[in-house]
């Protein structure tokens, strides 16, 4: 049985204990004068010590009990003060930090102010409360910016009826690369903010906002360029070089960092020559001669002109701002057709064509270290072959049409994999040009289109002589110029055509939304 050092043993001592305190006394008594004297001295004290009897009567340890039980629980209520007070004032600062929905609005502070006797305001003495700390407000969205608020105005104007359906829209317009949208932290409260109801019941731009997008528009029209450093004092300089630097670019003639230097040093000669003799302050602070570097005139641009370096891009086709309404129009005609002329699933068939390079180029290579010239053999490559990609709403993939470039069939394949895939359907051709005409397009019905009709008419029990199919296609000169679709109607007129919307291909053909890309991925690996 293990004792502390600091409490006391309440429990009388055993009598084998005390006869041995007894036997200690009478040895310390009878031992004579010697070193082992004081040792045994010490341990006779420490064990009376131990096994003292504690002579309190019931009522004081009762009392003790009680004394040390109270005490016990005044502590344990008062830790739970403390505790419930912690955590009350952490909710109060949780819900102090957090930032409210929308934008935030002024609260002011109320101002302490003292009345003396004659009715003077008095200050506030020393050692008074500061007011509260202006709270830094969180990110703001400026929503009228025009790559944000075209769009917004363009879908609120879709849908006029219905916010709601305005903002789903929005938040669903999601960009390549990003995970979300740019408008996941618009609300409709915002909108409703914006827009009212007219007497039709249809959203229109509230009055007060439409004014302020006007003033807006109209500052940043007037909006002049204002020079600073060293054109500070060459207001007209600072205007012949920015002048200068709109019209060569309003002519669409490439601009770069060396251009604009001779162009920013032609204009410093010839209006104020001089400032090339001022002095500015370099990058570690000392004073040097001025001198038009290709940094100063990328800086020059990209402060004052707002400019940035950006890639050629090339002319393409303009995405129609209701290719929505047209791709459900283009579903609905598809879906009664289909519906009219009891067309199965493998029968509805999309074909779209795209180029397969013979050899892949690539911008960029693996090369050792410290390598000047860097080479690759695909780099000036151009021989390419134009290939038919189609496929079924079921899910099924047609066979290929391959054209290679040639003017005889000697370019064509002939080797086993390529009598085989010939066997299964496959068409492999040539052209002086390998690109698609009317003579491709009528071998492509024939070959791969109407064959697949036939066979999938079999598998399924229908009548090939009767059994129409529906052939959806984008709107190429080959396919939409007379001569083809007489083609189609006297020799194929059981291939129903139905044409996608224009530049609409790039959201509504399957080809190009789905198939094109792991397609050209296959066939690089």
């Amino acid at each position: 049985m293990g004792h502390s050092g600091h409490s006391r043993v309440k429990l009388q001592a055993p009598l084998a204990w005390l006869d041995l305190r007894v036997r200690a006394k009478e040895l310390l008594q009878e031992e004579a004068l010697g070193p082992g004297v004081m040792a045994l001295g010490v341990r006779v004290a420490t064990i009376t010590r131990f096994f003292s009897v504690d002579k309190k009567s019931e009522e004081e340890k009762a009392a003790d009990r009680k004394s040390a039980l109270t005490k016990w629980r005044d502590e344990e209520n008062a830790r739970l003060a403390r505790k419930k007070e912690a955590e009350v004032a952490a909710e109060v600062k949780r819900l102090a930090s957090k930032r409210p929905i929308g934008k935030p609005k002024k609260v002011r502070q109320a101002q302490a102010v003292l009345v003396g006797q004659e009715g003077e305001e008095g200050n506030l003495e020393d050692g008074g409360e500061e007011p509260p700390a202006k709270k830094k407000r969180g990110p703001y969205t400026n929503w009228f910016v025009p790559d944000l608020w075209n769009f917004i105005f363009a879908i609120v104007k879709k849908h006029p009826k219905n916010l709601y359906d305005a903002l789903f829209s929005l938040q669903h317009n999601k960009k390549p690369g990003r995970l979300g949208s740019p408008f996941d932290k618009l609300i409709v409260q915002m909108l409703k903010g914006w827009f009212e109801k007219n007497e039709e019941g249809v959203f229109v731009l509230k009055r007060k906002v439409a004014d302020c997008i006007t003033l807006q528009n109209a500052r940043k029209a007037s909006h002049k360029p204002r020079p600073t450093g060293i054109f500070t004092e060459f207001l007209e300089t600072f205007e012949l070089v920015c002048k200068t630097l709109k019209g060569v670019k309003d002519a669409r003639q490439p601009l770069d960092g060396g251009i604009i230097q001779g162009i920013m040093q032609g204009c410093i000669q010839q209006s104020a020559p001089e400032m090339f003799q001022g002095t500015v302050t370099g990058k570690r602070g000392e004073d040097v001669k001025f001198s038009v570097l290709k940094t100063f005139g990328k800086a020059f641009v990209r402060k004052h002109l707002g400019w940035m370096w950006r890639r050629v891009t090339t002319a393409a086709s303009k995405l129609s701002e209701d290719w929505e309404k047209q791709g459900d129009e283009t579903a609905y005609r598809v879906a009664a057709l289909c519906k009219l002329h009891n067309i199965p699933l493998e029968l509805v068939v999309n074909s779209d064509q795209t180029t397969i390079y013979v050899w892949p180029a690539a911008e960029q290579t693996y090369e050792t270290k410290g390598v000047k010239a860097v080479q690759s053999l695909g780099k000036d490559e151009k021989r390419q072959i134009t290939g038919m990609v189609n496929s079924t709403s079921s899910g099924s993939m047609l066979p290929l049409q391959l054209i290679f470039q040639g003017k005889t069939t000697t370019v064509v394949p002939n080797h086993v994999e390529a009598r085989e895939a010939v066997r299964k359907g496959w068409d492999l051709t040539n052209l002086e040009n390998h690109w698609l005409n009317q003579t491709t397009m009528k071998r492509f019905v024939e070959k791969v289109l109407d064959p697949w009709r036939v066979e999938k008419c079999k598998e399924l029990g229908l009548d090939s002589s009767k059994q129409k199919m529906m052939w959806l296609i984008d709107c190429w000169k080959v396919h939409t110029s007379e001569e083809f679709r007489n083609c189609l109607k006297e020799n194929h007129p059981l291939v129903h055509y139905f044409y996608v919307a224009a530049n609409c291909t790039s959201k509504l053909q399957p080809a190009d939304v789905v198939l094109q890309r792991p397609f050209k991925h296959g066939f690089r690996k």
